[in-house]
């Protein structure tokens, strides 16, 4: 049986009401005069969970219908409600629907700005844009019974029990939770158990559903990929490891297979910039050269990475780092330093088992001899094999390692790489459950290999390398 739903629930629909001396946010299920509601103070920032709020706001017209609560943020005028004002459903996943945030609002606990100078002003005004700037991207998602981030594997794999008893917002992976520090913000030391029904992590990253039909059998195809809240950043600007052992662009990519008896399926690989101390910003040069910081603790660093990946939070058993970056050139000084400083912490990772190939991309796949790949998947053929999938199955298979791809920006190669692994796993996955037999491919079928190839959604940045 698939994990229930979390309990308490969080509220999917809530009136949202103001007044001089409070901020008032009321379940619209259910409601009625003794309702409990959430009651935010605007002058002290007190937030409390009370019975009779329907009452209270009877008379009061509501401002706005909202969909979750996104936290809290302090700027300079002061702090700044953060409301999900807009969703769209994106699909379901095991009959448990997900949506795309479309709007987030900033609502003022202030109720002007006299108390700031002209430059102040200005300042926030400039804050606030940038708010507003992120908070329109794209790739915030959430849902309000299944664990977004968090893989299948470990949704099962910890005690179901224990694990349901919890809240969403408590049990979800902090890794993945970009609202994190704005829902502590917002709610402060408060122990009060009914607040969790109010709590809603929103993951950031790519989610996409296909269903497709092969051999006359039906599943659907789902693709998350969870963006680490720790180590964002722009291309250039922020590369490498810090001293927390979070490197750059960290991202979690699943892809589960839901069967139509219930059954359902997974396959996890993460991607990251290398964990070393080195940077590449921007100057007049089309491709700057990588510049390593040797006078920092890489090992330690380094080390902190690998141990965080294999943590008991990532349940993995062994770990192969796919570094696809150049082996001459301006890239040879960072390729040699990743594989001496991972001959210097790899023994301290026992009784784990971590790998490092190394595939020089552009020199074995040049003028697109894609075909060439090929070589890096026989190199880790054994591994595929070995790590295996998760299925929710009677006979519980779990995947047992996990892929951690790279080259510089972690895009274009990885993406190629990746791709690969993804649809090695695919025809296992497909095999075992009856949908293709044994010696099939992906390729074998028109639609689902329409999937992979043209897969630019999926992959994003295949169509630089000919959509290959």
């Amino acid at each position: 049986m698939p994990p229930q739903p979390t309990s308490p629930f969080v509220h999917r629909e809530l009136d949202f009401y103001q007044t001089s001396d409070n901020f008032y946010l009321v379940p619209l299920k259910n409601a009625a005069a003794n309702q409990k509601g959430l009651v935010i103070n605007r002058q002290t920032e007190e937030v409390t969970v009370s019975e009779g709020v329907g009452a209270v706001v009877a008379s009061l017209y509501p401002s706005r219908r909202v969909h979750g609560v996104f936290g809290s943020i302090r700027l300079i005028a002061g702090k700044y409600l953060l409301l999900v004002s807009r969703v769209a459903k994106i699909g379901e996943i095991m009959a448990e629907p997900i949506y795309r945030v479309k709007a987030i609002e900033m609502i003022p606990y202030h109720h002007s700005e006299l108390h700031l100078t002209e430059e102040q002003k200005r300042f926030n005004t400039q804050y606030i844009a940038m708010v507003q700037s992120f908070l329109q991207s794209d790739g915030f998602h959430l849902s309000y019974s299944y664990d977004l981030s968090r893989t299948l594997q470990s949704r099962y794999q910890k005690n179901r029990e224990l694990e349901n008893q919890k809240a969403l917002f408590e049990r979800a992976d902090g890794r993945f939770v970009w609202n994190q520090a704005l829902v502590e913000d917002l709610f402060g030391e408060s122990g009060q158990k009914d607040l969790d029904a109010f709590c809603l992590p929103v993951i950031f990253g790519f989610i996409v559903q296909y269903p497709v039909v092969v051999n006359g059998k039906n599943f659907l195809y789902t693709l998350i990929s969870r963006r680490a809240a720790e180590g964002a950043g722009t291309r250039l600007f922020y590369r490498g490891v810090n001293h927390c052992g979070h490197v750059a662009n960290y991202v979690e990519t699943e892809q589960i297979i839901c069967y139509p008896n219930g059954a359902a399926s997974s396959y996890v690989q993460i991607r990251g910039s290398i964990p070393l101390h080195w940077s590449q910003y921007p100057d007049l040069r089309y491709k700057p050269p990588p510049t390593i910081n040797h006078d920092l603790p890489n090992a330690a660093h380094f080390l902190g990475h690998l141990q965080s990946v294999l943590s008991e939070t990532a349940m993995y058993e062994s770990l192969v780092m796919l570094n696809l970056i150049d082996h001459h050139g301006p890239e040879e000084a960072l390729l040699k330093k990743l594989h001496s400083t991972f001959g210097e912490i790899s023994y301290q990772l026992a009784p784990k088992k971590v790998y490092l190939e190394s595939f020089d991309f552009h020199r074995e796949c040049r003028a697109n001899r894609w075909d060439r790949l090929s070589l890096l998947l026989d190199k880790v053929a054994h591994h595929i094999d070995k790590f295996g999938y998760f299925s929710t199955t009677e006979r519980d298979t779990y995947q047992q390692g996990v892929f951690r791809t790279n080259c510089v920006d972690s895009l274009d190669r990885t993406n190629v790489v990746q791709s690969l692994l993804a649809k090695c796993s695919l025809e296992q996955q497909l095999t075992h459950f009856g949908i293709i037999s044994h010696g099939q491919k992906v390729e074998d079928f028109d639609g689902l290999w329409h999937m992979f190839r043209n897969g630019k959604d999926f992959w994003c940045g295949s169509e630089r390398l000919g959509g290959q």
